[in-house]
C-alpha cells in the first residue's frame, strides 16, 4: 500500500510542523507540483505555494490543498463536517 492510499484512509493528522512540511509534500507526492506552480486551492483556485499553503485533506479518492484564505479555510472545513 503507498503511503498515499495510508494517508487517504487515515481518519486525520492533527498537524505537520514547519519544518517537516516539504517532507510531507513529497512523501505525497505533490511537493514539486506545487513548486512549479500547478497546484490550485480546492475552494477559489488560487495557486498554491509554500507559504500560502493553509491544509491538506481528501476528496474523491485524491487529495486536494487549500490556500490560506480564512474563507477557503472555513468551506472546506464545514465540507468535512458534513
Amino acid at each position: 500500500m503507498s503511503k498515499l492510499s495510508r494517508w487517504l484512509k487515515r481518519e486525520k493528522i492533527n498537524a505537520v510542523f514547519e519544518n517537516d512540511l516539504v517532507k510531507f509534500l513529497k512523501s505525497l507526492k505533490i511537493h514539486d507540483e506545487i513548486v512549479a506552480g500547478n497546484v490550485k486551492c480546492g475552494v477559489c483556485e488560487n495557486t498554491i505555494t509554500l507559504t500560502n499553503i493553509q491544509c491538506i485533506y481528501p476528496e474523491k479518492g485524491g487529495i486536494r490543498v487549500c490556500c490560506d484564505n480564512p474563507h477557503c479555510y472555513k468551506m472546506i472545513l464545514e465540507k468535512q463536517i458534513k
